[in-house]
């Protein structure tokens, strides 16, 4: 498996904006990506970083899947997209509760 990571650097005074894109927008995408296996995106609390942590069942499925975050450019969003990375997935942990 792999994980891709997406940093994003955002407007603070739009952070209800990219709250909406990341659950109505990135999901979507994400979902409609090959091999996508998991997701969760997150926006700091001061609202100007935003986090999405995307796994997928192959390394060549997430190196597609990242041409999109990579190619990414709209000066017209309150968000920019700071990095993208692939990692291998090594480990995962659930509660037992």
């Amino acid at each position: 498996m792999s994980t891709m990571v997406v940093r994003m650097e955002c407007d603070p005074a739009f952070r209800d904006e990219v709250v909406r894109h990341l659950r109505e927008d990135v999901v979507t995408w994400a979902q409609e990506q090959a091999g996508f296996t998991s997701g969760s995106w997150h926006v700091s609390e001061d609202g100007t970083l935003g986090l999405g942590v995307v796994g997928f069942s192959s390394h060549a499925d997430a190196e597609v899947a990242a041409e999109g975050p990579r190619s990414y450019h709209d000066p017209a969003v309150p968000f920019r997209i700071a990095g993208v990375d692939l990692y291998e997935s090594v480990a995962t942990a659930t509660s037992h509760g």
